[in-house]
């Protein structure tokens, strides 16, 4: 005999005397056979509160008849003295026949077929245990047996006097185990701050490490999508974008899971239990369980473990669990919804980062190309035809229409060292293949066609934007006004001329300002070969510092440009050269506004008198122009001054550099004087034929131009700068497209790469943060408590090492370890586990 917990518990040593259960009524002698063991004793005092129970249990049914007597000794340390300190055992029986020195405080209730008169816990039924009773908890401790039909305990008071056990009162039972179950599992104050009852203390160490970890998240997801990706390749921005959402979502769902891991060990214990305290099955079996435990994180553990919930299991039925009424697979359904959101973390963190693609224009990959930019030898060939109709004045003729003229590609100013640089704006026509310019002069029927084309169509799917570099004709205009218009105007001569004296210092300084040398063309003496008609100078006129001499006809036109190429028309092969005097001969009484620094009156009215000297210059330049997918392309601006692109690149790259044979790679203006002729002289007659030749000296728009008024009365005043911008924007329009042809050219193509940037929308980051902490934080505290009050358990070695089960290798029996794993759960999967019962 041994102490434990407050209470005498008999050995299992003990001898049977007797297999036939003597019913006594309590507080009066008696006994079927008539024992002189049994003497008149008081009644066992009930639990307070709950006396009247013990009256009103129900008749023992048939089945329990049939068992054979079991003895059970019922004994609380100073149970006489305070009925509010009484608990209930039901002890293993004595195994052995000696019973001899029993303590006489004993009292033993046999489990037999008569008992009318008994002493039972509160409302202690078959297969259920007491449950609500007073505030001194009962304690029910009973034996497990073995047996195919379940065991009704049936106490029955009998005597405790000494030497009653020789008369064989106790017959033999087998092993049992005691069990101590609470009344209820919401009276365990497990230490939950709100719930004790219901929930496990929270786990504050998982707790504080969510709500970091959620912290945490939030500064990643944030730096990640504002800012931590800018003009990356998509490629990388992918990654970027995937091993941070990655990486938060792992970290994330580590912790929900580890949180929700809880929540699935507790219906899984309380499953045990349930099913431990049910009929015959008495557990679940150890396959059943390894199946459940063997991947405890995964959803499948959980959905596995609610079908056999809903569908295998029965005690875990409410029905047949009335000492548990708690919906524990609210915890199963619980479990599985954070198994989901872990699994879908990284995609949702994916849907809050966006990445925005764009093409973006790149430097340092490029690659030989062949565009439009030349003029061939038929190209030149053809020119020559037109040039006496270009030079006849009577004809005044133009290449294509006005009409037409619109479909001509527009100017362009590009800066270069402090000053403006006029270029044709690239076409369609000349960067497709098989493509054409505007120089091969063969008529005006094609040429609504180079500019009306776009990329649709004509580019291959798929194909990105590119920048192309390639050298380009490029002009400038610089012009100074007439200085002393009064002396070097002379106008109305007898030959019918009006002229302008170009003095040699005037020269000087319009050469200076493009940096080039005045040339030799304009520096000889003076000769009367520059009048025409036989004119001379007027007597007394100084003619030993005039350069230059431009003659204008008598003939009433308001805007004339006398022009004079220079440098052998491009003879040098750097391009041309040309000197433009522009005479502006106006009726002031259709110029109210307007100032002239000289006046002729021809007896009818009087003619307002202006000129202004310019030098235009066209010089090869290496520009860049964008060629995208959809649209005509656009220049972005002047690289260098070249005329071809080879050798110029400085970029970083693998590409191998070289001339590609029957392709031209340099611009040169040797032996093009007919094309330069045909194209400047369409340029001139195109401004030419704006002036109005039904009157004499009116004022166009061409010539309001050269001032800064505006209207048909704005004329104010010439002024140099305008008749620079005037004649440049002009030339680049109806001069330069005639100077690119059939003939390719070398270029240099930088395709365009495609580039990423991260957004995030901050409502949503702030908004999935808070659905994972609260989630997080819920599961850390509703923890269910297990049924029975008992303590908690999870799916470690040492939860696992309490529970108990038939059929497992006992501690000394070595013979299994030798077995393969195989049949090792082939013979054991079978074997019941129990936990609280």
């Amino acid at each position: 005999m041994w102490e434990k917990n407050g209470y005498h518990e008999v050995s299992n040593d003990e001898t049977q005397v007797g297999t036939q259960a003597t019913p006594v009524t309590i507080g009066a002698a008696h006994h079927e056979n008539g024992s002189p063991f049994l003497p008149p004793r008081s009644p066992l005092p009930s639990p307070p509160e709950t006396a009247h129970d013990h009256l009103n249990e129900p008749p023992l049914s048939a089945q329990a008849e049939r068992h054979s007597p079991r003895n059970v000794w019922f004994h609380r340390q100073g149970a006489r003295q305070s009925s509010q300190n009484l608990d209930y055992l039901m002890l293993s029986p004595p195994s052995t026949a000696s019973e001899t020195g029993r303590p006489a405080e004993y009292r033993s209730s046999n489990y037999g077929s008569s008992s009318s008169e008994h002493l039972l816990p509160p409302s202690f039924k078959e297969n259920s245990l007491p449950f609500d009773t007073a505030p001194q908890t009962p304690v029910a401790a009973f034996i497990d047996y073995p047996k195919e039909q379940p065991f009704i305990p049936q106490p029955h008071i009998s005597s405790n006097e000494p030497g009653s056990d020789k008369h064989g009162i106790f017959p033999p039972l087998p092993p049992g185990t005691i069990r101590r179950l609470s009344s209820s599992s919401s009276l365990r104050n497990s230490g939950h701050p709100f719930f004790p009852h219901h929930f496990e203390k929270p786990n504050y160490y998982l707790l504080i490490r969510h709500v970091t970890l959620c912290v945490f998240a939030f500064n990643v997801i944030y730096l990640v999508g504002n800012g931590g990706v800018k003009r990356l390749p998509l490629f990388w921005a992918r990654v970027i974008v995937g091993l941070g959402c990655g990486f938060v979502g792992f970290v994330l769902g580590w912790s929900l899971l580890d949180i929700a891991r809880r929540h699935l060990e507790a219906v899984m214990w309380a499953t045990i239990v349930h099913e431990s305290m049910h009929g015959n099955q008495r557990g679940v079996t150890l396959r059943e369980l390894g199946e459940l435990t063997y991947d405890p994180l995964s959803q499948w553990s959980g959905w596995l473990l609610l079908y056999r919930r809903m569908v295998v299991y029965n005690g875990v039925k409410r029905a047949n669990r009335k000492y548990d009424t708690r919906h524990w697979s609210i915890y199963l359904i619980g479990f599985l919804t954070l198994c989901a959101l872990t699994s879908c973390l990284p995609f949702i963190i994916a849907r809050i980062i966006n990445i925005d693609v764009s093409e973006v224009q790149q430097y340092k990959q490029w690659s030989q190309v062949s565009i439009v930019g030349d003029l061939s030898p038929a190209d030149v060939a053809r020119a020559k035809s037109y040039r006496l109709f270009f030079e006849d004045m009577v004809r005044t003729w133009t290449i294509h229409s006005v009409a037409s003229s619109l479909n001509l590609p527009h100017a362009v100013s590009l800066p270069w060292e402090n000053d403006q640089v006029y270029f044709s704006e690239a076409y369609t026509d000349q960067l497709i293949r098989n493509g054409s310019g505007y120089g091969m002069f063969d008529g005006q029927n094609k040429l609504k066609f180079k500019t009306d084309r776009t990329l649709e169509g004509l580019t291959p799917k798929g194909l990105k934007g590119a920048i192309l570099r390639w050298p380009r004709w490029g002009l400038r205009v610089k012009c100074i006004s007439l200085p002393n218009p009064n002396t070097n105007i002379i106008m109305s001569t007898p030959g019918k001329f009006d002229y302008a004296y170009i003095p040699q210092s005037l020269i000087s300084l319009l050469f200076a300002s493009i940096s080039k040398p005045v040339p030799p063309e304009l520096t000889g003496p003076f000769s009367n070969k520059m009048l025409r008609n036989n004119d001379t100078p007027p007597i007394g006129f100084d003619t030993s510092q005039i350069s230059f001499v431009a003659p204008f006809p008598h003939n009433g036109v308001g805007v004339s440009i006398f022009s004079k190429p220079l440098l052998g028309m491009g003879a040098d092969g750097s391009g041309w050269l040309q000197l433009e005097t522009v005479m502006v001969r106006v009726n002031p009484s259709l110029a109210p506004h307007g100032v002239f620094p000289a006046y002729f009156n021809n007896g009818t009215y009087r003619i307002g008198y202006d000129v202004a000297v310019c030098a235009e210059i066209v010089e090869p330049y290496v520009v860049e122009a964008y060629n995208g997918t959809c649209g005509s392309p656009q220049s972005l601006g002047i690289m260098y001054k070249a005329n071809t692109v080879l050798g110029q690149e400085s970029s970083r790259t693998k590409v191998q550099e070289q001339a590609v044979r029957n392709l031209g790679s340099a611009l040169n203006s040797t032996g093009k004087e007919n094309a330069w002729i045909a194209a400047h002289d369409n340029s001139r007659n195109v401004l030419l034929k704006d002036n109005g030749r039904d009157q004499e000296y009116v004022p166009s728009p061409t010539t309001i131009s050269f001032t800064n008024g505006d209207g048909p009365e704005g004329y104010t005043k010439l002024d140099p700068v305008r008749v620079a911008n005037t004649l440049a924007e002009g030339d680049a329009s109806n001069l330069l497209p005639y100077l690119v042809g059939s003939a390719s050219i070398l270029a240099h193509k930088y395709p365009d790469r495609t580039a990423a940037d991260t957004q995030i929308d901050v409502c949503y980051l702030f908004s999935f943060i808070g659905v994972v902490l609260v989630m997080g934080l819920v599961g850390v505290m509703c923890v269910p408590t297990l049924p029975l009050g008992l303590p908690r358990r999870s799916f470690s070695t040492a939860s696992l090492a309490t529970l108990r089960g038939d059929g497992l290798p006992s501690k000394g029996d070595r013979s299994w370890e030798e077995e393969e794993l195989e049949v090792l759960e082939k013979k054991l999967g079978k074997s019941k586990l129990r936990f609280g019962a």
